[in-house]
Protein backbone atom coordinates (compact mmCIF):
# COMPACT_ATOMS: atom_id res chain seq x y z
CA UNK A 1 0.00 0.00 0.00
CA UNK A 2 3.05 2.22 0.90
CA UNK A 3 3.78 2.43 -3.13
CA UNK A 4 -0.18 3.30 -4.08
CA UNK A 5 -0.21 6.04 -1.37
CA UNK A 6 3.39 7.49 -2.78
CA UNK A 7 1.39 7.53 -6.36
CA UNK A 8 -1.71 8.94 -5.82
CA UNK A 9 -0.32 12.15 -3.79
CA UNK A 10 1.82 12.78 -6.61
CA UNK A 11 -1.20 13.24 -9.11
CA UNK A 12 -4.43 15.24 -9.18
CA UNK A 13 -6.26 13.02 -11.00
CA UNK A 14 -7.01 10.17 -9.12
CA UNK A 15 -9.42 7.51 -10.11
CA UNK A 16 -10.73 4.30 -8.20
CA UNK A 17 -11.59 1.45 -10.84
CA UNK A 18 -14.10 -0.85 -8.63
CA UNK A 19 -14.67 -4.29 -10.95
CA UNK A 20 -14.71 -7.44 -10.64
CA UNK A 21 -13.86 -8.68 -14.02
CA UNK A 22 -10.18 -8.46 -14.07
CA UNK A 23 -10.22 -8.32 -18.13
CA UNK A 24 -13.07 -5.65 -18.18
CA UNK A 25 -10.62 -3.89 -15.68
CA UNK A 26 -7.62 -3.68 -17.41
CA UNK A 27 -9.33 -2.82 -20.66
CA UNK A 28 -10.47 0.32 -18.75
CA UNK A 29 -7.68 0.96 -16.45
CA UNK A 30 -5.76 0.97 -20.19
CA UNK A 31 -8.13 2.95 -22.23
CA UNK A 32 -8.60 5.85 -19.54
CA UNK A 33 -4.69 5.95 -18.29
CA UNK A 34 -4.51 6.66 -22.58
CA UNK A 35 -6.96 9.13 -23.03
CA UNK A 36 -7.21 10.97 -20.30
CA UNK A 37 -4.40 12.87 -17.99
CA UNK A 38 -5.76 10.30 -14.58
CA UNK A 39 -3.93 7.92 -12.67
CA UNK A 40 -6.53 4.87 -12.69
CA UNK A 41 -6.10 2.36 -9.86
CA UNK A 42 -7.95 -1.05 -9.61
CA UNK A 43 -9.77 -3.22 -6.95
CA UNK A 44 -11.75 -6.20 -7.63
CA UNK A 45 -14.45 -6.31 -4.59
CA UNK A 46 -15.87 -3.85 -1.76
CA UNK A 47 -13.24 -4.90 0.84
CA UNK A 48 -10.10 -3.94 -0.93
CA UNK A 49 -11.41 -0.90 -1.58
CA UNK A 50 -12.27 0.37 1.67
CA UNK A 51 -8.51 -0.73 2.58
CA UNK A 52 -7.26 1.04 -0.39
CA UNK A 53 -9.13 4.28 1.24
CA UNK A 54 -7.10 4.30 4.10
CA UNK A 55 -4.19 4.59 2.49
CA UNK A 56 -5.32 7.40 -0.34
CA UNK A 57 -8.72 9.59 -1.50
CA UNK A 58 -9.03 9.08 -5.27
CA UNK A 59 -11.10 12.05 -7.04
CA UNK A 60 -13.49 9.70 -8.51
CA UNK A 61 -15.23 6.30 -7.51
CA UNK A 62 -15.99 4.52 -10.61
CA UNK A 63 -18.22 1.11 -9.44
CA UNK A 64 -19.60 -1.77 -10.61
CA UNK A 65 -22.59 -3.08 -9.26
CA UNK A 66 -22.69 -6.61 -9.17
CA UNK A 67 -19.59 -7.18 -6.65
CA UNK A 68 -18.72 -9.67 -4.80
CA UNK A 69 -18.77 -9.54 -1.02
CA UNK A 70 -21.01 -6.10 -1.37
CA UNK A 71 -22.77 -4.82 -4.38
CA UNK A 72 -22.21 -1.34 -5.67
CA UNK A 73 -24.85 0.53 -3.98
CA UNK A 74 -23.80 -1.24 -0.25
CA UNK A 75 -20.14 -0.30 -0.77
CA UNK A 76 -21.29 3.31 -1.73
CA UNK A 77 -23.04 3.83 1.13
CA UNK A 78 -20.01 1.94 3.09
CA UNK A 79 -17.57 4.72 2.00
CA UNK A 80 -20.36 7.45 2.56
CA UNK A 81 -20.30 6.95 5.82
CA UNK A 82 -16.20 8.56 6.26
CA UNK A 83 -16.90 11.77 6.06
CA UNK A 84 -13.36 12.62 4.07
CA UNK A 85 -14.73 10.42 1.07
CA UNK A 86 -18.26 11.95 1.37
CA UNK A 87 -17.90 14.80 -1.40
CA UNK A 88 -15.95 11.88 -3.48
CA UNK A 89 -18.40 11.53 -7.22
CA UNK A 90 -19.69 8.18 -8.27
CA UNK A 91 -20.19 6.65 -11.37
CA UNK A 92 -22.03 3.36 -11.79
CA UNK A 93 -21.46 0.97 -14.18
CA UNK A 94 -23.83 -2.09 -14.61
CA UNK A 95 -25.86 -4.14 -16.88
CA UNK A 96 -28.26 -3.99 -14.40
CA UNK A 97 -28.14 -0.41 -13.14
CA UNK A 98 -30.84 -0.27 -10.30
CA UNK A 99 -32.09 3.05 -11.40
CA UNK A 100 -34.54 3.97 -8.13
CA UNK A 101 -31.12 3.41 -6.11
CA UNK A 102 -28.90 5.83 -8.01
CA UNK A 103 -31.36 8.38 -8.50
CA UNK A 104 -31.91 8.65 -4.68
CA UNK A 105 -28.24 8.89 -4.04
CA UNK A 106 -27.19 11.37 -6.70
CA UNK A 107 -25.22 8.64 -8.19
CA UNK A 108 -24.56 9.21 -12.44
CA UNK A 109 -25.19 5.50 -13.99
CA UNK A 110 -23.62 4.22 -17.24
CA UNK A 111 -25.34 1.06 -18.57
CA UNK A 112 -22.97 -1.57 -20.09
CA UNK A 113 -22.41 -2.23 -22.43
CA UNK A 114 -21.31 1.51 -23.27
CA UNK A 115 -19.53 3.54 -25.46
CA UNK A 116 -15.74 4.51 -24.42
CA UNK A 117 -16.88 8.13 -25.67
CA UNK A 118 -19.83 7.94 -23.03
CA UNK A 119 -17.63 7.01 -20.21
CA UNK A 120 -14.98 9.72 -20.92
CA UNK A 121 -17.93 12.33 -21.39
CA UNK A 122 -18.90 11.23 -17.83
CA UNK A 123 -16.05 10.94 -16.20
CA UNK A 124 -15.03 14.45 -17.29
CA UNK A 125 -18.06 15.79 -16.26
CA UNK A 126 -17.35 14.28 -12.41
CA UNK A 127 -14.05 15.71 -12.25
CA UNK A 128 -14.61 19.24 -13.20
CA UNK A 129 -17.41 20.07 -10.76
Amino acid sequence: MRNVRGAAEKTKGVILLVEDDAQHAELLVQAIAQRRPYRVFHASDGPTTLKFTEYFRPNLFILDYRLPAMNGIELYERLRLRRDLQHIPVLMISAALPSKEIRERGIVGLRKPFNLQDLFRKIDSLLSE
